[in-house]
């Protein structure tokens, strides 16, 4: 599909919510399958009969929609990485790297022969410091397989007073990364948990969704799991649900444009296909999480214009539109909802900063001589353009005004010709209250005989058009 892709980021603000394991069959074998790391879009992870020690096949596995379906796993060759101010530090056995903060840390033997956790830093000349070996997370166990998780040191161990054997424990910079702390349930069980990596970018409180290496008993040894927030216990009380309206300058609707939501430094939530009205569900919206949407326009249009967001509360309650946004060709903007945020403000506001004046075609209705009824084919096309901009169970914006405007011939007189456009457009107007169009959004006038139309139009018509964002 040709086109331009627009990005379109949508936060979303909710509470913590109650986490849940779900396993990855796809990924796990038999044998024990460790996590690598995860880069928000590729998942490495390596096979082997140990935990340990013993030889390891490694591979790769591309992320697709969600957080549990992925590509078939590729193999992957890792090339041996050595620095000479870690010469003497033994076999690394595996090292995370925090490139914002320019430091690595990584599991080797230690002064005992047990693996240990050493921290190393970047210096001004791009190298790497002598490592340090990080004493208070350090045991007379194994400290095995680190990972930053949301700005968190995360690794396993054996010590003792764990759940049971290898268990997850955590470090945070504001300590030193000198204090453990044990994770809670259900990143730590009574079998072996042994590694955890982030399923999405970002940092914060909370460890947020995650990929879990353990032995909870799914197809033998260590398994890989997805760690995931609890559906349906974010939102308190009603829950909402959203989609999105796309349409060209001009007031078309964006049909046959593809779609994609995705969080950041997640999965893709959504990909599809606009309908004929420019719409797409979102569906199952994460709270407490930032949505980036890219849309690449169907062949034949320009690639900007104007994307409504609705909501509703489930069960079937009524659409409201909730905010609007224009957008240009390649362009990258924000917005949030924050206003909609559950814990403070659980009902969407009428207020929308995003506003902006938009005029939607004509269409024109034609008129016989002297008539003010509308006929037959008019009221199809008028129906028909009705339709792409007010479906069945839509609340009428509040911003958007219809312009009703009637014109005559000049075979009469002015006064004659004025009130005779004048019949004609409230015939219009009647027609679209009789559609549902409130009357209050409904702007009737005359222009008479005073604006000839272009070449090819009749002069005795009705033109009907959009005025939003006033």
């Amino acid at each position: 599909m040709k086109g331009v892709w627009v990005g379109l980021l949508v936060v979303l603000a909710g509470r913590c919510a109650a986490q849940t394991l779900h396993a990855l069959p796809a990924l796990s074998s038999p044998a024990t399958d460790l996590l690598l790391g995860f880069d928000g879009e590729v998942l490495y992870y390596g096979r082997s009969p140990a935990v340990v020690e013993g030889e390891r096949l490694n591979f790769s596995a591309v992320r697709g929609v969600g957080y549990f379906e992925f590509s078939t796993p590729d193999r992957l060759e890792l090339a041996p990485f050595s620095v000479p101010q870690w010469e003497g530090s033994g076999a690394i056995a595996h090292a995370a790297v925090d490139a914002a903060r320019g430091m690595a840390v990584f599991s080797a033997p230690g002064k005992r022969g047990d693996l240990d956790l050493f921290v190393v830093h970047r210096d001004a000349g791009g190298g790497w410091s002598v490592p340090r070996p990080l004493e208070g997370l350090n045991s007379p166990a194994q400290e095995v397989f680190p990972h930053f998780v949301r700005g968190r040191l995360v690794y396993g161990s054996d010590r003792p007073g764990g759940a049971g054997g290898y268990d997850l424990y955590g470090a945070d910079r504001e300590d030193a990364w000198s204090r453990a702390v044990a994770l809670p349930s259900p990143y730590n069980g009574p079998g072996d948990d042994v590694a955890l990596v982030a399923a999405a970018k970002g940092e914060g409180p909370g460890w947020g969704p995650c990929y879990l290496a353990s032995d909870r008993g799914g197809e033998g040894g260590v398994d890989l799991w997805a760690v995931l927030p609890e559906a349906g216990v974010a939102t308190p009380g009603a829950a909402w649900e959203y989609a999105l309206e796309w349409r060209e300058l001009d007031g078309a609707p964006m049909d046959g444009a593809e779609v994609r939501v995705e969080e950041l430094g997640g999965p893709v939530r959504v990909r599809g296909i606009t309908d004929g009205q420019g719409w797409i569900r979102l569906g199952e919206v994460v709270l407490d999480a930032a949505h980036r949407v890219a849309l690449e326009p169907s062949e034949g249009t320009e690639g900007g214009g104007v994307c409504y967001l609705w909501g509703r509360q489930r069960p079937d309650k009524t659409w409201i539109r909730m905010r609007t946004f224009r957008f240009a060709a390649g362009e990258v903007f924000v917005f949030d909802l924050l206003p909609l945020d559950v814990l403070r403000l659980p009902e969407p506001v009428a207020a929308d900063g995003s506003k902006w004046v938009g005029r939607s075609p004509a269409v024109v209705l034609p008129f016989e001589v002297d008539e003010d009824r509308v006929t037959a084919v008019a009221a199809a096309e008028l129906m028909r353009w009705l339709g792409t901009w007010h479906g069945p169970g839509l609340v009428w914006p509040p911003d958007v005004r219809v312009e009703v405007r009637g014109h005559a011939d000049p075979s009469g007189g002015a006064a004659y010709n004025g009130a005779l456009a004048l019949r004609r457009a409230r015939t219009v107007a009647a027609a679209l209250a009789a559609a549902g169009v409130p009357a209050s959004a409904v702007e009737v006038s005359s222009a008479g005989s005073d604006e000839p139309p272009p070449a090819g139009i009749s002069p005795r018509r009705v033109e009907v058009r959009l005025v939003w964002g006033l």
